[in-house]
């Protein structure tokens, strides 16, 4: 009977464990922007400016998240924002968004650099360092 019990709480231990993953939304800290039809223009129009395009229900965008995070806070005179493309559609839609995760550096409003999938952290910080140069 012991045995049945710890199966039991094993296998709904488990089940809460990936609902919460597939269902919890992707993570945003404090340093990204939030990025929507208001402020998208504004936001990419001076500087560099790294986007992420995701949405809550994709696993590889969550698995992309952190990092974004960690270049938010460690990569001074670059912004680092995040466009749901559920939310903003029209946004996504202008710049031919069709697989996510997708990251888009701008300089100065103008896109210098794409990248679909998961790509490495120095990827983006190689990228983002020859834009600020």
């Amino acid at each position: 009977m012991t045995k049945i019990v710890l199966i039991v709480l094993f296998v709904i231990a488990t089940g809460l464990t990936v609902f919460y993953f597939f269902n919890k939304p992707a993570n945003v800290g404090n340093d990204i922007m939030i990025l929507n039809e208001t402020n998208f223009d504004t936001t990419i129009a001076e500087g560099v400016t790294i986007v992420d395009f995701y949405a809550d229900w994709c696993g590889p965008c969550r698995m992309l998240s952190p990092v974004m995070d960690e270049l938010a806070k460690e990569l001074e005179g670059v912004t680092v924002g995040k466009v749901n493309v559920d939310e903003s559609q029209n946004i996504a839609a202008k710049f031919g968004i069709s697989a996510i995760p997708a990251v888009i550096l701008f300089k100065d409003g103008t896109e210098m650099k794409r990248f679909v999938g998961i790509q490495p952290k120095a990827t983006f910080v190689t990228e983002a360092k020859k834009l600020t140069e």
